[in-house]
C-alpha cells in the first residue's frame, strides 16, 4: 500500500506529538509503511455472529473470574525477580 504524501505529514505529526522527535518524510514513509503492513498482517475483522458469540462468553466467564479473583487475593501472594525466578 501506497502512503500519500497527506498521510506521511499526518504520521510526521503524530510521531512528534507521541515522541517529541521529528522525522524525515523518507523515515516517516517507511515506519508508516511498516505500521500499515503490521495491522494488514494482524487486524481481522470480525462478523457480527462471532461478536456475539465472544461477548456471550464473557458473560458465561465472567462470574467464574470474579470468583477466581476473590480467592485470588486471600492466597499468599508469589513474586518474581527480574529473571523470572519465583521469590518465597
Amino acid at each position: 500500500m501506497l502512503l500519500l504524501d497527506v498521510d506521511i505529514r499526518k504520521f510526521q505529526e503524530l510521531y512528534k506529538a507521541r515522541f517529541g522527535m521529528d522525522i524525515s518524510k523518507e523515515e516517516a514513509l517507511a515506519k508508516g509503511t511498516q505500521l500499515v503492513r503490521l495491522m494488514e498482517l494482524v487486524y481481522k475483522p470480525m462478523s457480527e455472529e462471532e461478536h456475539e458469540q465472544i461477548h456471550k462468553r464473557r458473560l458465561e466467564t465472567l462470574p467464574l473470574l470474579a470468583h477466581k479473583l476473590q480467592n485470588h487475593e486471600s492466597e499468599s501472594r508469589v513474586t518474581y525477580d527480574q529473571r523470572g525466578t519465583q521469590q518465597n
